[in-house]
């Protein structure tokens, strides 16, 4: 959790808009291009970092097809991280 919260915060500090969207993760990562389309906007201003963690996460997995590990990757977090947040939602 401690690392997604960093990207999360380096995000916040670097992106140029008001909503933080997927691409402000992977402006400063190079192991991936980041992707053709702009994502949407992950969550509105105000939203709690669990939300925002959680639609983070839910998000990266549809872009990359449904694969975990490599949205794990991605984030820079666990797969286990990953697995906690998506059962805490049910």
């Amino acid at each position: 959790m401690r690392q997604l919260r960093q990207r999360i915060e380096e995000a916040l500090v670097f992106c140029d808009t008001v909503e933080l969207r997927v691409s402000d993760f992977d402006r400063y990562r190079h192991a991936e291009p980041p992707p053709t389309p702009a994502p949407a906007a992950i969550a509105p201003a105000g939203a709690s970092l669990k939300d925002v963690e959680r639609e983070l996460i839910h998000r990266t997995i549809a872009e990359l097809g449904g694969n975990k590990k490599r949205a794990a990757e991605r984030l820079g977090i666990s797969r286990s991280h990953l697995y906690k947040v998506l059962a805490r939602e049910d």
